[in-house]
């Protein structure tokens, strides 16, 4: 026991004494750590150190120094000036949460000039700029991440080639861009979803600036803001003035008064004496087409001969003239005339013709809105085969696009909504996933070739769903309520869920339903654009796709295409090519036999 307590005694002696050591040699702080006075330095590295970034202080910001930049706080623009400028590469802009909004006049939010790599922008918003969002077309191998471009002038986000853009937003872009040739401007979105255009609801806002009526929100369908018989609804239907209570309907039978009294004057011996005494579905001239299909087409309820005896928008004296067509065959009766045909293959279909008033049977003779020979002077001598590999749209203008984006971009988890021009524009060799684009003025989802566009939704464009050039993969999209129909006998374009500008795509399990059309091979386009008339150049594979309930042809498809497992062997432009098309191209299940 006292060898244990001895042996303990020494081991503690002997532990302290290493402790001691241990102090001396390692824990005394080094001299540096103290200043002058003896007061510990702190050896902590700033952020500028760890991260160097710099503020931005002010508008407008030009940035000539590659580096990392940051906002602080909301910032707004001034008059004829840019936000911020980007002159070199190699540059980080960080908004931090915050807003860059323009002003009166002003320019673009962002912009780079010149070509640039390797620009990143993210986390903020830039809104409501007379220019561009952000116009940086020569931003290459950048990315936009996290931005909301809304309510500018011109486009909301511009890009370059091999950008990636995700996460972004584009709301109310391009109100400020010039038309581009030859182009009919469409009427304004309707931003409220009422099945009223804007530009009509702002009449009725407009009438009285000291009433209620303020925004579209207040403008109801069912209302009838003039007294004139007739709600907002069916004033904007028929194309009179909800203001003016001279055209009125007292009757409320959506025909006007003062068109009704030609059937009531008409024959003062009669049992009509009255507006009231008009019924909308009697025949009065007993021609084939009731009395509101009159007043709905503008023809004469008193004149037999002034009819439309198919109901297809075109009086048959117009569909006769491509019946009496010397040697022609292929027509014998109204019934045979369809309004989305081109029977002299000028790139117009016979409803653009009819509404133009051209000859349906000279193709030299085409609405204005299929381009003059000088917007399509380069594409006058053709290369041999039928289509070019890079579609460039005369009447395209990327200054009204939503998100654009030129070659080999990637643009994923994006929106793009009420936009004057498409949603998402992208160019040959892009990808664009997982993306909504809906309501606006011209398509939804465009690109040109070589492209992808997968799992995105596409709803309630002016124009189409989703626009693709040659040698796309279109899959697992959901397109509805695209193009228009009220304007399905105008010369602007009906508009498809999907379509098809070239040839070798492949178009695969999409839900496109509930649009003006389903699923479109476009010929009349390839054709302007030096392609062989009434063909797309085949080899599109579309199969696996549901179209239901679309206003028109459920597959209007080409010769060469292939649907169901069986080559497409008819063509819109060419009749004669009949086989067992005419079944399939109203069949919305067609496409499942494969």
């Amino acid at each position: 026991m006292k060898r244990s307590k001895l042996n303990m005694v020494i081991a503690i002696i002997m532990f302290g004494t290493i402790l001691q050591t241990l102090g001396e040699d390692t824990l005394a702080p080094p001299s540096e750590a103290f200043d002058d006075e003896g007061n510990p330095v702190s050896n902590m590295k700033s952020l500028n150190v760890v991260e160097p970034r710099q503020p931005i202080q002010s508008l407008p910001c030009i940035i000539t120094n590659p580096g990392a930049y940051y906002l602080t706080k909301n910032m707004s623009g001034s008059s004829s000036n840019v936000g911020i400028q980007i002159e070199c590469g190699d540059v980080q802009i960080d908004l931090n949460g915050f807003a860059l909004i323009g002003a009166t006049d002003s320019g673009d939010g962002i912009r780079v000039i010149g070509t640039n790599e390797n620009i990143s922008i993210r986390n903020g918003s830039v809104r409501e700029w007379s220019g561009f969002g952000i116009n940086a077309p020569g931003a290459d191998d950048g990315t936009v991440q996290d931005i909301k471009a809304n309510r500018n002038g011109f486009g909301g986000i511009r890009f370059g080639v091999g950008a990636m853009i995700t996460a972004c937003s584009a709301f109310g872009n391009g109100y400020k861009a010039p038309l581009p040739p030859s182009y009919n401007e469409p009427t304004v979105a309707d931003s409220d979803y009422d099945g009223m255009d804007d530009c009509f609801e702002q009449i009725i806002i407009d009438a009285d600036p000291n009433d209620v009526i303020n925004t579209v929100d207040d403008v109801q369908s069912y209302d009838d803001y003039d007294g004139d018989g007739a709600s907002n609804w069916q004033e904007f239907s028929q194309n009179t003035s909800p203001v003016d209570s001279s055209n009125a309907n007292s009757d409320g039978d959506g025909m006007d008064d003062n068109w009704e009294m030609q059937i009531v004057t008409n024959n003062p011996t009669d049992s009509i004496t009255n507006v009231m005494d008009v019924l909308e579905y009697d025949d009065y001239d007993s021609d084939g087409s009731g009395n509101f299909f009159e007043f709905m087409n503008g023809t004469d309820p008193t004149d037999p001969d002034d009819l439309d005896s198919d109901q297809d928008g075109m009086r048959d004296v117009f569909e006769m003239m491509i019946i009496s067509v010397e040697g022609s065959n292929l027509y014998t009766s109204v019934y045979d005339i369809y309004g989305y045909d081109d029977y002299d293959q000028d790139g117009a279909s016979n409803w653009g013709e009819y509404d133009a008033g051209t000859d349906p049977t000279d193709s030299m003779d085409f609405p204005p809105i299929y381009g003059t020979q000088e917007e399509y002077a380069g594409y006058t001598n053709p290369p041999s085969g039928p289509m070019y590999d890079n579609f460039v749209d005369p009447t395209d203008e990327p200054q009204d696009d939503g998100i654009r984006a030129g070659g080999y971009a990637t643009i994923k988890e994006c929106k793009a909504r009420g936009n004057r021009g498409s949603g998402i524009y992208a160019e040959y060799g892009s990808r664009v996933v997982d993306s909504i684009s809906a309501g606006n003025d011209t398509d939804g989802i465009h690109v040109t070739d070589y492209c992808n566009v997968l799992n995105c939704t596409a709803a309630r464009n002016r124009k189409d769903g989703i626009t693709v050039g040659s040698k796309c993969r279109v899959q697992n999209n959901n397109c509805g309520q695209n193009g228009d129909y009220a304007m399905m006998n105008s010369m602007a374009p009906m508009g498809a869920g999907i379509r098809i500008l070239g040839n070798g795509n492949r178009v695969e399990d999409n839900n496109v339903s509930g649009n003006a059309l389903g699923i479109e091979v476009d010929d009349a386009y390839n054709m302007q654009y030096g392609g062989t008339a009434g063909m797309s150049g085949g080899g599109n594979l579309i199969i696996g796709n549901s179209c239901v309930d679309n206003w028109g042809k459920a597959f209007d498809l080409s010769n060469g295409d292939y649907m169901g497992g069986q080559m497409y062997e008819y063509d819109v432009s060419n009749p004669a090519n009949a086989t067992n098309a005419m079944m399939d191209a109203g069949n919305p299940f067609s496409n499942f036999n494969f």
